[in-house]
């Protein structure tokens, strides 16, 4: 209950600062990074870095599109979708618990082979390089609450989203209550801060790794859908360093979920403080626009860097 009345707290802030519109946008933009963050969130607090979020994305913005033009359907679309991402974060959990390899080049050789399977896939299906379009798929629309559009500014802020912007908010929530709730979540935490102990009780460290990069391959898998789904297309680099930046709000966050959720619509004020550059009349360069989110991603990674080095040191000292 906290937790989602400290996210209400944070748009009702917002909402006295910026219009209506920006809240709107800011919340649409961190909708995919906030699904990352949180699967990203459960790998790490199990002791394993998953950089493989960006490729799990790939991976689901592609094959919700190609499931949902091959079946017509945009629900199995999402299904094989999710599904694809999953079976990704399985076989980079194999390799990297499994094998023992290492977790970074374990993880950035998904990434590589996410975006290059894509794009061979796309060339040998659709001798196509560029955009899969389906065309004759109905587009999501934005759900209109009843009770809730009704009240002043509550209304405007949560709601008109689609289905993927609410799915991400509740599970932000879902993963708090699983996290800290839940025999299962006490059991993660403790993997990633004492394998060993953890191990000498007779448990498993890596079944629950395992499990963990499962989780973040499911809401990867959303994150990806919710890119190329609502606008019934995938196109090559649309997931745009989404699952990186994902991996920032898990530590810019401070490794919790209420401040994964802060840190998301950070970055996603970031970009749609970028979309509504390029669309404004200001005479600023295309390119230096583009650079807006990821500056604020170095800048955020900067002071959290600098704020954990000042707490080390009092704690030390």
């Amino acid at each position: 209950m906290i937790f989602l009345l400290a996210v209400i707290g944070i748009l009702f802030v917002a909402s006295a600062f910026m219009p209506s519109y920006i809240i709107q946008g800011t919340v649409r933009m961190a909708s995919p990074i906030l699904l990352a963050g949180i699967g990203g969130l459960f790998s790490q607090l199990a002791g394993v870095l998953n950089i493989a979020l960006e490729g799990l994305m790939i991976f689901s913005a592609f094959f919700s599109i190609v499931a949902a033009v091959s079946t017509g359907s945009l629900f199995w679309g999402i299904v094989i979708g999710v599904f694809s991402s999953v079976v990704l974060a399985s076989l980079f959990a194999s390799i990297s618990l499994g094998l023992d390899a290492n977790i970074f080049f374990a993880g950035l050789a998904t990434n590589l082979f996410a975006a290059g399977f894509t794009v061979l896939l796309q060339t040998v299906l659709f001798q196509e390089k560029g955009i899969i379009h389906g065309t004759d798929l109905i587009k999501i629309t934005e759900i209109n609450i009843p009770i809730i559009k009704s009240i002043p500014i509550l209304g405007t802020l949560v709601n008109g989203y689609n289905l993927f912007v609410y799915l991400s908010w509740f599970i932000a929530f879902l993963g708090y209550i699983v996290i800290y709730k839940t025999t299962f979540g006490l059991r993660l935490r403790s993997v990633g801060e004492n394998p060993g102990a953890f191990r000498s009780i007779g448990l498993n460290p890596k079944k629950y790794q395992f499990i963990a990069i499962l989780i973040s391959g499911f809401t990867c898998g959303l994150a990806g859908a919710s890119l190329s789904i609502p606008i019934t297309a995938f196109a090559r680099g649309m997931v745009n360093n989404r699952g990186w930046i994902g991996l920032v709000t898990i530590f810019v966050g401070g490794i919790n979920p209420a401040g994964t959720v802060a840190a998301s619509l950070l970055f996603g004020g970031a970009e749609e403080t970028s979309y509504l550059l390029q669309v404004s009349s200001l005479n600023i360069p295309h390119h230096f626009i583009q650079t807006v989110p990821y500056v604020i991603t170095l800048i955020a990674m900067v002071a959290y860097s600098i704020w954990k080095k000042s707490k080390t040191r009092i704690i030390k000292g």
